[in-house]
């Protein structure tokens, strides 16, 4: 029997509760982290609209120099004391967020995907806040130990999301 060499994510079919709040019966999510974002968003009273993975925002790779696609996680409305508000939101893990550090436990060819793989998040990223200072949007990237908004960090373990 071969044994898997890495954890599986976890993914399948969220039903929403308020339908009307994703204007669809069900969202395929990809990660723990953006179920949980989804039952939070279900249930939050003030949050009055989601679209999951609906914004495409085109960008430019660092990496291969070629124009691609990024479908963000979510889109939401939420009300707020000022009026209603839209927040671009992209799940990831906290670790993902930061810049890949050189070890000598890991292969040269995992430090060179790690790399790759930043460089291509922070091409997207950089669009995302583009798009969203165009469309008066909030960007944020929601991780287990906190959330950046607008490029500040706000720590504390929301919505319950596990390390």
């Amino acid at each position: 029997m071969v044994k898997k060499k890495y954890k599986q994510f976890k993914s399948g079919v969220y039903r929403p509760k308020n339908i009307q709040k994703f204007g669809e019966s069900k969202c395929i999510y990809r990660s723990s982290y953006e179920l949980q974002f989804l039952k939070w968003c279900d249930n939050h009273p003030k949050i009055t609209d989601i679209k999951y993975e609906k914004v495409i925002i085109p960008y430019m790779c660092k990496t291969d120099g070629r124009l691609h696609r990024y479908y963000v996680d979510c889109k939401i409305k939420m009300q707020e004391s000022t009026g209603l508000k839209d927040y671009l939101i992209e799940i990831k893990p906290f670790r993902q967020t930061l810049q890949p550090k050189p070890s000598k436990r890991k292969k040269q060819s995992t430090i060179i995907q790690e790399n790759l793989s930043f460089l291509k998040n922070t091409s997207k990223w950089d669009s995302a806040k583009q798009y969203c200072k165009k469309m008066g949007w909030r960007w944020c990237i929601l991780t287990e130990k906190g959330i950046y908004i607008d490029d500040r960090f706000y720590e504390g373990n929301l919505l319950g999301l596990s390390k």
